[in-house]
């Protein structure tokens, strides 16, 4: 595995010059059918379960009993929206339903039930991508779900948790990078477009070390996005703004790592 100053000089340089490898297209995670009644809900309702909801299970408060499962205490519903039909009669004489409105129902996430077990689809790669395990000794929650908000994944800091919803080392690379930053300064407090820079450099500079190529050009570009004025001449200033965070950041992940495979052997 190649060095922190070998990684970053080396991503700099493809960088500065704008020579980059043959890129590689990010995957996602798409939805597998499971036969649960949201499968069936209209796509507004899909996204306001995700949105809101933060899941990929919801059901009304009967529908979770005729599973075998109940509301946990002080669980609290979210709600979806049921069109109000009224039959008319249309040129030809024929019956026929028009939309009058909506009307709110409340529906339980499968987090906020217990009881029966449901199988549900388990999206989690077969491998697990290098540094798992650094997210295991800090405490960090790790799911894998269908993609939603054009978002690849997520870090959450109120409940220490990574949803991602690809399959790529890099955006997993790029959440853990945001997760071991906020053990170093409380991440809420950091300015925006700073934690976004040295996460997705943070994982460029983790691929760049592992020998993984193609995912130069995407670093380059979300990073510029986070960029004042978001022009080229600018990102090199941002990435040696926030190189010596992007180091303890790295170095965090590698040591931890480290440890953790002495302590495995």
């Amino acid at each position: 595995m190649k060095n922190f100053d070998e990684a970053v000089n080396n991503l700099i340089n493809m960088f500065k010059n704008k020579d980059f490898p043959q890129k590689l297209a990010l995957t996602i995670i798409k939805r597998v059918d499971e036969g649960i009644p949201s499968d069936k809900w209209s796509i507004t309702n899909k996204l306001i379960m995700l949105l809101l909801g933060n899941t990929t299970d919801a059901r009304g408060y009967k529908q979770w009993q005729e599973a075998g499962r109940h509301i946990k205490k002080g669980e609290k519903a979210f709600y979806i929206l049921a069109p109000n039909t009224k039959k008319i009669k249309n040129e030809k004489d024929e019956d026929e339903y028009i939309i009058t409105g909506f009307r709110p129902i409340p529906v339980f996430r499968y987090e906020s039930t217990e009881g029966k077990e449901i199988p549900h689809h388990d999206y989690k790669p077969q491998e697990l991508p290098p540094f798992i395990d650094v997210a295991e000794k800090l405490g960090i929650k790790i799911k894998w779900k269908p993609i939603h908000k054009n978002a690849y994944g997520y870090y959450r800091p109120w409940d220490k948790s990574i949803t991602l919803c690809s399959q790529d080392y890099i955006v997993y690379f790029h959440e853990l990078a945001h997760a071991v930053h906020d053990t170093i300064e409380p991440i809420n407090n950091v300015d925006r477009n700073k934690a976004e820079i040295v996460a997705e450099l943070s994982a460029a500079v983790l691929t760049e070390m592992l020998g993984i190529s193609g995912y130069e050009q995407d670093a380059y570009e979300y990073i510029k996005t986070y960029t004042k004025g978001k022009k080229d001449k600018n990102v090199i200033i941002s990435i040696t703004n926030v190189l010596n965070t992007v180091q303890k950041v790295v170095e965090k992940i590698t040591s931890i790592a480290e440890k953790e495979q002495k302590t495995a052997a």
